[in-house]
């Protein structure tokens, strides 16, 4: 009996709204038929208040039910329940007194007043003490004693900052602190000062000190939003990814709440982000223009535009289009949309020139560019004598000359240019550091140094997609020309005795594309790689055999054979995921053909508790009712944390007549030993099921 108490008082919040609308419309039309005198009211008014009374009654008992699971502060909730049990109290006499009109009425707008006391102290018990009046106009904020909210604090000097003051604190303030204060203490952990979060709560210390991935609040924060222990719970403010960063690197450097950012090592991703809320360009930039629309950046991003704000609540935007193989001119003219807000923009490794760059004359505000490895010359520099803000600008690896440096010298705001691997000279370089003092301009090494320890970078692979019926022209591109690209078309790896690359590949049939570039005297690249598959069959339907979570479960079972890849964002819509099982599927081909492989499209963010599948089996069947296994092929589990990224998986088999085939993808199912939060249910995402 006493497990189903705290289950019950879980349905306080959902019926406490009832007798709110029960009881204003029984006041409500009373009122009117005192005044208006209207025939046949008598009997709606004394229904609607029949109802109130019985929701009131209910919603107090359940009230009680949810107190005592405790994480409140003692003095507001005994306002709360006592309000509460006033408003059940006055609803039951108003009833009882309902043939007498003297005294129903005046009780029942007494139980109006009672009841906004009610509402406003449950107000504050779920959003904080001054939820309320804290942005009301200032006269009133301070003679309801709320006082105005904190101003961020001002930056003048990023070294000088002390990292919990002004960035830790503010991010619990706006996503923590509602639900963990003097007032609410949930779990009996408070987070409203720096020496009540590091006590802890009733699970012991939220944070270990240098140890992020152990610390609670973290494993609390990276759960899935499914989870009922993930904080903030799912409907509140989620923090957002650079505030998780910030978050995970202050608790990795020893949690110190008087430690200084100049005292820190600071990566370079992070630094960008804390220099963002420093008092500079980003600031000013940030006071004077206004939000985009949010309609306006879903219509960029359903238009292969990833424009989002630079950080919560900024009206600043950002947009990455590195090494994306379609960028057109016609994409970049879209950028206009957001001209104003656009401060930070990556085109790099990508084929941009110097036609479809005429945009940047129409992007005032930028402060971070990146172009690093493009196909842009001097006529593009020429186009940024606008950018009066612009204070970093990547141009490694293009073919950027001395004279498209004069251009640079008209830009007052630059602090940062890279030119390694362009055909600048060391007299260019001079020149411009004259005029520029205060620029700092990475320029690498001297031509006529032994590059041993120096890695040269991964070829680009440009294709107009991923997965073709008939056949596909996959291009490499290096903008660093004089060294060698080398390519396999088998998956093996490429050394400096593979194919070299010499023309546009075409493709005829499923290739997984891998290569890398080569100089003497010079470190090999990366490997870059990319699998193409060739789409023989288009299904003529996919039957799920176990539905995926209705959270994920992207445009139902069509999105497995839509012919369209899934990005590195799991919740792009583009994806199917299915949480703590298997999983598994039946093609129909429409009629039957020969059938010698099938390719799966999957997602792998362990940080998003999503792992690559462990296993595939194929069977075929030419009836739909009989089956004869394929092939089975078990994968390896992954062994560490690992970013967002997709693989595609295939199983090769004989040929084999077939119409339908089934194919089961063997899930991690739980989180392996070593992630932090080991043995809970995970996900296996897919994007495509593809018949060969």
């Amino acid at each position: 009996m006493m497990n189903i108490l705290p289950f019950l008082g879980r349905f306080h919040p959902l019926v406490v709204h009832l007798p709110i609308g029960f009881l204003l419309l029984a006041f409500g039309m009373e009122a009117w038929r005192r005044w208006r005198r209207p025939n046949g009211w008598e009997t709606p008014v004394r229904f609607a208040l029949l109802l109130g009374m019985a929701s009131a009654v209910l919603a107090a008992a359940l009230g009680y039910l949810l107190s005592l699971e405790g994480g409140y502060e003692p003095g507001m909730l005994g306002w709360h329940q006592w309000a509460g049990i006033g408003v059940a109290a006055l609803a039951v006499v108003a009833w009882w007194q309902r043939n007498n009109p003297r005294l129903a009425f005046p009780v029942l707008a007494l139980n109006i007043a009672v009841l906004i006391l009610a509402g406003h102290y449950g107000g504050m018990l779920t959003h904080g003490k001054n939820y309320l009046w804290e942005h009301a106009p200032a006269g009133l904020s301070r003679l309801m004693g709320a006082g105005q909210p904190a101003e961020e604090a001002v930056i003048d000097n990023l070294d000088s900052a002390v990292v919990y003051t002004a960035f830790i604190q503010p991010i619990l303030g706006k996503k923590c602190v509602s639900c963990h204060n003097p007032d609410k203490t949930k779990g009996r952990l408070m987070m409203h000062e720096a020496a009540a979060l590091l006590k802890g709560g009733e699970h012991g210390s939220a944070i270990l000190a240098g140890k992020p991935w152990e610390s609670l609040l973290v494993q609390r924060i990276i759960l899935p939003k499914s989870a009922e222990e993930h904080m903030p719970p799912e409907g509140l403010p989620q923090l957002e990814a650079e505030e998780l960063a910030l978050l995970q690197w202050w608790i990795a450097t020893g949690a110190d709440t008087t430690v200084r950012v100049g005292q820190l090592e600071v990566p370079e991703a992070l630094r960008t982000l804390l220099e963002s809320k420093t008092n500079n360009a980003w600031r000013t930039l940030a006071r004077q223009v206004e939000a985009p629309s949010s309609g306006a950046l879903r219509k960029l991003q359903q238009a292969g535009v990833p424009a989002k704000p630079i950080a919560q609540e900024s009206p600043l935007v950002e947009v990455d289009l590195s090494y994306d193989t379609a960028l057109t001119a016609q994409k970049l003219k879209l950028l206009r949309k957001v001209a104003p807000q656009l401060v930070r923009l990556d085109l790099s490794h990508t084929a941009v020139d110097d036609d479809m760059l005429s945009v940047l004359a129409h992007l005032p505000n930028l402060i971070e560019l990146d172009l690093n490895h493009t196909r842009i010359t001097d006529a593009s520099l020429q186009r940024l004598h606008k950018a009066r803000y612009l204070q970093s600008l990547n141009l490694y690896g293009a073919a950027i000359t001395d004279a498209g440096l004069e251009a640079l010298k008209a830009l007052p705001g630059l602090r940062k240019l890279y030119t390694w691997q362009s055909q600048v000279t060391p007299a260019g370089i001079a020149a411009l550091q004259e005029a520029s003092p205060g620029l700092e301009i990475w320029n690498g090494l001297e031509q006529d140094t032994t590059f041993q320890d120096v890695q040269l970078k991964a070829p680009l692979i440009t294709a107009e997609k991923e997965l073709f019926e008939d056949s596909l022209i996959v291009s490499l591109d290096l903008s660093f020309g004089q060294a060698d690209i080398r390519y396999t078309l088998d998956g093996s790896e490429p050394d400096s005795n593979a194919l070299q690359y010499d023309a546009p590949l075409v493709l005829t049939q499923s290739t997984h594309l891998r290569t890398r570039a080569y100089k003497k005297n010079w470190g090999p690249s990366e490997i870059a790689e990319k699998q193409f598959v060739r789409v023989r069959y288009r299904p003529q339907a996919l039957k799920l055999v176990n539905r995926p979570n209705e959270r994920y479960a992207g445009e139902g079972n069509r999105t497995l054979y839509d012919f369209t890849k899934g990005s590195e964002r799991f919740s792009d819509g583009k994806w199917i995921g299915w949480e703590g099982e298997s999983m598994a599927a039946i093609i129909d081909l429409g009629k039957a053909a020969p059938v010698s492989a099938v390719t799966i499209g999957a997602l792998e963010d362990t940080g998003a508790w999503i792992f690559f599948p462990r296993g595939m089996s194929v069977s075929t069947s030419i009836d739909g009712k009989q089956y004869r296994k394929a092939a089975t092929t078990d994968y390896p589990e992954t062994a560490k944390p690992t970013n967002a990224h997709t693989r595609n998986f295939t199983q090769s088999f004989e040929p084999v007549e077939a119409r339908f085939v089934k194919v089961e993808v063997k899930s991690q199912l739980r989180n392996p030993g070593w992630h932090p939060n080991p043995g809970q249910p995970c996900w296996v995402f897919l994007d495509e099921i593809l018949v060969e």
